[in-house]
């Protein structure tokens, strides 16, 4: 009967120990879960304010083409009234498709710009989207390792194996 006591008082305060250990554990990983999705959340607002600004060049890039399919119009009005008027037009058009000229240098320049940043950006939003969707996987894999934690588990007829916490969360991690 002695034996009993002193067997079932060491098993009781074996599962205590293994229990105060399983929830630092739970209580490590509910930290990495909220951590996973505060990072989750602050990815997805950068997407989001990428895309804004990749929305915002792509109507300047717009309002840029239509100027310049402006400026093109007015240079052939220019140089019709230039056929009229020899001398006067000889010196506008000149004057006109040297600042043309100036203007598409700058705008050729602007485009290759704005195509350049929205290249980034585009790079950058689908970054943003690779790291959320990871780190979206990550945090249900931390869900459902936390799951298995919290449910409980039928008693075994064999004795538990003794694992150490950083084999378990090895065990986990790879899945």
């Amino acid at each position: 009967m002695g034996d009993s006591l002193a067997e079932a008082q060491s098993n009781a305060a074996e599962h205590a120990t293994q229990r105060a250990q399983a929830d630092v554990q739970l209580r490590e990983r509910q930290v990495l879960v909220e951590q996973l999705e505060t990072q989750r959340r602050d990815l997805l607002q950068q997407r989001d304010r990428l895309q804004t600004q990749l929305e915002q060049q792509n109507v300047e890039l717009e309002a840029l083409r239509a100027d310049l399919a402006t400026a093109h119009e007015h240079a052939r009005v220019i140089e019709d009234r230039a056929h009229q008027q020899v001398d006067k037009a000889r010196q506008e058009v000149k004057a006109l498709q040297q600042r043309l000229e100036r203007e598409q240098r700058d705008h050729g320049k602007r485009v290759a710009q704005l195509t350049a940043q929205q290249e980034g950006l585009q790079a950058a939003v689908r970054t943003a989207e690779q790291r959320a969707a990871h780190h979206a996987g990550r945090v249900a894999a931390m869900e459902t390792a936390l799951d298995r934690w919290r449910s409980p588990k039928p008693p075994s007829k064999r004795p538990a194996r003794k694992s150490s916490p950083a084999a378990t969360l090895k065990v986990k991690s790879r899945k």
